[in-house]
């Protein structure tokens, strides 16, 4: 276990003896997931779809076709940027 200061600019110096212990490497992208009263830190490693079942829900359902949810996803960002 180890302590850490939080600056004026909301940085932190993860402990060296934390950063061994998860293999986390510089400039590498860590994942803030929101508890009650703390946050839990992931080392995303590879890409968005490397996170899943990250997040538990009582509503799992397995995604059969990647294509079509990226091209639902492509759909529903453009008609929003077009709205604004």
């Amino acid at each position: 276990m180890g302590t850490a200061t939080l600056t004026e600019k909301g940085q932190v110096t993860i402990p060296r003896a934390i950063r061994k212990m998860l293999g986390l490497t510089a400039h590498q992208k860590l994942l803030f997931v929101p508890k009650k009263g703390s946050v839990e830190m992931f080392p995303v490693k590879g890409n968005l779809l490397d996170l899943f079942g990250v997040f538990h829900s009582k509503k799992i359902r397995k995604v059969q076709d990647w294509q079509k949810v990226r091209s639902i996803v492509r759909k529903k960002l453009a008609v929003s940027r077009v709205r604004t």
